[in-house]
């Protein structure tokens, strides 16, 4: 892990110009923790995909969805029943 963390931030300082690495030095202490939230994501994906195949979490899109608060598309919050 340190390795490719490494390895990353060498390859990326190296084709920045110049006035791109004082902001780049910044942005890349981030990138870890980026890493690691990108991972939790996907494992959790991939939890709910052996767990509920069929089921996901939606967002509400159209003004349909927002217009009618019975809509169960309406619903904002995440379900995490996992019975149904």
């Amino acid at each position: 892990m340190v390795g490719g963390i490494v390895s990353f931030f060498a390859l990326a300082m190296r084709g920045a110009f110049n006035d791109e690495r004082r902001t780049f030095l910044a942005t890349v202490l981030v990138i870890p923790a980026y890493w690691l939230l990108i991972s939790c994501a996907a494992w959790r994906a991939l939890f709910q995909l052996f767990c509920r195949p069929h089921g996901w979490e939606k967002t509400p899109h159209g003004l349909e969805s927002r217009a009618n608060p019975g809509d169960p598309r309406y619903r904002i919050d995440p379900i995490f029943d996992i019975a149904t």
